[in-house]
């Protein structure tokens, strides 16, 4: 009887510990991907507005998608690194 108790507390430790890992890494893998398509969105955003306004406004060339996500990087340390992240 007790070896029965003890064979089922261990499996009941195994299964919250394979649930704790998968929600671990279903957490990072989420985090991952929402990064990763807010980061596209703000280039995507930043390549189409520039390409509407600055050629025609300042006489600027066009930009590509990896200078526009360059664009969004420099903004953001530019703009963000003086504030407290209270």
């Amino acid at each position: 009887m007790l070896d029965a108790f003890q064979s089922l507390q261990q499996d009941v430790q195994r299964r919250a510990m394979r649930k704790t890992w998968t929600s671990v890494v279903g957490t990072i893998f989420t985090g991952l991907i929402t990064v990763a398509i807010t980061a596209a969105v703000a280039g995507i955003f930043t390549l189409l507005l520039w390409n509407w306004l600055c050629p025609e406004i300042f006489g600027l060339p066009k930009i590509g998608f990896l200078q526009a996500w360059g664009l969004c990087a420099l903004g953001n340390i530019m703009f963000n690194m003086g504030r407290n992240k209270r």
